[in-house]
């Protein structure tokens, strides 16, 4: 059943449908007006993190620029503390060289002391021998002979009866020679 308008009503007709669409068209700009906005909102957003990304990226490129430069320098460094310790490494080979070889001379030495000590214990003995000799021949009666230990040898080897240092370490002005000796009859050489 469709009825015939007259033109007034279709004409009303007309404009309240307009009106409808027009406030339909309106909410829809609207929401489109929101939309865009939203958006451009997010756009914005989003060029400003693409800017703070790209500064950071800046940023980033010229730390890793400074930190290459440190780097070369850190390299030059280990390079130069590796050329040192190589070179420390060979200084201490040589003097642990010289030490060895200083160590074989002061052993060297206590060995040749010690047999000077054994020495001078055998002249003293031998001296003390040629003395009781001497003194057996004269209650016998017999002519003296004369020993074959030098008097001065049997003599230097022997040991003070102060210290123990043997009398080559004496002189007959001073008693013992030796600065740190304790022997009573030391006395401070004059010039």
């Amino acid at each position: 059943m469709s009825a015939v308008l007259s033109p007034e009503e279709a004409i009303d007709l007309l404009i309240e449908r307009n009106e409808e669409r027009m406030v339909k068209l309106r909410a829809a700009c609207k929401s489109l007006r929101a939309a865009h906005d939203r958006s451009a909102r997010a756009h914005q957003q989003l060029a400003d993190i693409l800017a703070d990304r790209h500064r950071g990226a800046d940023a980033l490129a010229a730390e890793i620029l400074v930190m290459a430069d440190h780097m070369a320098e850190l390299e030059a460094e280990t390079a130069k503390l590796i050329r040192w310790h190589h070179e420390d490494g060979a200084a201490l080979a040589k003097t642990q060289r010289a030490v060895d070889h200083l160590a074989d001379r002061y052993r060297g030495a206590e060995a040749a002391i010690e047999r000077a000590r054994k020495l001078a214990t055998q002249w003293a003995v031998l001296r003390a021998y040629g003395s009781a000799a001497t003194e057996l021949r004269t209650a016998l009666g017999q002519p003296q002979q004369p020993t074959s230990i030098s008097p001065t040898a049997a003599l230097l080897a022997t040991d003070c009866d102060a210290c123990r240092h043997t009398l080559n370490w004496h002189r007959n002005d001073v008693g013992c020679t030796v600065p740190l000796c304790v022997c009573s009859q030391f006395q401070q050489p004059t010039a």
